[in-house]
């Protein structure tokens, strides 16, 4: 317990420096260092990042040095609030239901309650308000990201039979590996000062990492991907589904180890190794028999309205004044499901949403929970019946087609964030020299 405490004040040490500023002593006038459309990014956000990247890197002792920190900051910055300002056109908001499942997700990573992390928190002078939102912006950015990746990439049947085939006449004992990573990004045609500090940090990060700094945490505070709220956890991977720079660094690893930075086309990775197993010859999953009443948010209905009504179907359900499956018929805005009454058939847990995957992990059967908001809008559902069925040749299909997901991801994002970027209007005000 005393190691846990130990890394965790590290983390939050490194966390502080980047949401603390709001109590230090505040300046004057702060000035503002980015417009992006009509929003502002202000120097004070650039500088706590900086000061943390500095920290960590115990260098960038020149101006050339910490001139290139500063633009790959203003890169990220503006990234993020070209995305944030999508999510706000698109109405995309988090939940404070959802953000506090993700909030005692990190605190159960961390091996604490929820209350322990927030007593930590403050015990290190980070203000709670200020952690939330914090995450609920990571959450955000990494919502309207994935939802994008899903509608650009497309992935063709035969595709997936192909790279099926081929994982199926893999030997039965070939190597998998449960890895956990970081992502230090790399800007578009970055110049060499950018890569040495890009790499510097990433080196840095391997030193932590190796003396006892918890990987989760780091990979919350340095990662720019959408695995960072999951302290960068993958799934199980064989060595031939992973990059090749990847793989050949894998081939002597052990459990526990540190490896990188690895370079990449976007940038620079630490990989962590969670653990190694063999292959299991048969794939075993539980599958759930659920129903759901979906209801979309909008100028007209608000958040708490779609929430309230859905509660209030719920209790009246449970007292037998309403049954779902004609609710459902009538008020689901679900065109997939609401004519069958809810029915969304028998499904595997990694199909639903996080939000709904969760609910229906901690419901007894007919049990329904209470409403629940995904990006899709606001959910009630019901456990109707669980079983287990063998889900191998369909796991060789999940696995093809999460390897060619991967594969064009990377390549996809950078194309999208380029296509946003050069829309919107960006004026960089050079206001930061002293």
């Amino acid at each position: 317990m005393v190691k846990i405490m130990k890394n965790w004040r590290k983390f939050v040490l490194s966390l502080t420096l980047l949401i603390k500023g709001a109590f230090a002593t505040p300046q004057v006038v702060d000035k503002i260092a980015v417009i992006v459309d009509n929003e502002v990014i202000l120097e004070s956000d650039v500088q706590n990042i900086l000061n943390t990247m500095k920290h960590s890197l115990k260098e960038a002792n020149n101006q050339n040095e910490e001139d290139t920190l500063r633009h790959q900051i203003l890169d990220r910055l503006i990234m993020d609030k070209i995305i944030l300002q999508l999510a706000q056109r698109a109405n995309t908001t988090i939940s404070d239901k959802q953000l506090d499942q993700t909030i005692s997700n990190i605190a159960a990573n961390s091996h604490m309650t929820l209350g322990q992390l927030r007593s930590n928190l403050a015990y290190d002078g980070v203000d709670y308000n200020t952690y939330r939102a914090q995450i609920r912006k990571k959450i955000l950015l990494a919502e309207v990201s994935n939802s994008e990746m899903r509608r650009r990439i497309n992935i063709l049947p035969y595709e997936v039979e192909y790279l099926a085939n081929k994982i199926a006449v893999q030997t039965s004992n070939s190597a998998k590996f449960n890895l956990s990573y970081i992502l230090i990004p790399l800007p578009n045609n970055h110049i060499q000062d950018q890569l040495d500090q890009a790499e510097a940090l990433a080196n840095a990060l391997v030193k932590q990492s190796k003396s006892s700094a918890e990987f989760g945490q780091l990979t919350i505070i340095y990662s720019n991907t959408s695995h960072a709220l999951k302290s960068g956890h993958m799934s199980w991977n064989k060595l031939e589904e992973l990059p090749s720079p990847v793989s050949v660094r894998l081939q002597k690893a052990h459990k526990g180890s540190i490896i990188g930075p690895i370079r990449s086309g976007l940038g620079f990775y630490i990989i962590k190794v969670n653990d190694i197993r063999g292959i299991t010859q048969k794939v075993t999953v539980t599958e759930v028999h659920a129903r759901h009443i979906l209801l979309h948010t909008s100028e007209v209905v608000t958040d708490q309205q779609a929430s309230a009504k859905l509660d209030d179907i719920a209790q009246q359900i449970k007292s037998s004044r309403l049954t779902f499956s004609n609710t459902a018929k009538q008020l689901s805005e679900d065109p997939d499901s609401a004519n069958k009454g809810g029915d969304l058939g028998w499904r595997s847990f990694d199909t639903f949403a996080p939000e709904l995957r969760n609910a229906l992990l901690h419901l007894k059967k007919g049990e329904i929970s209470s409403s629940i908001r995904s990006y899709y809008g606001w959910h009630l559902i019901q456990l109707l019946d669980t079983r287990q069925v063998d889900r191998t040749d369909a796991a060789q299909q999940d696995r093809a087609y999460r390897l060619l997901f991967n594969r064009k991801f990377d390549d996809e994002m950078q194309k999208w964030t380029q296509e946003h970027r050069t829309a919107t209007y960006v004026k960089i005000i050079n206001n930061h020299a002293q």
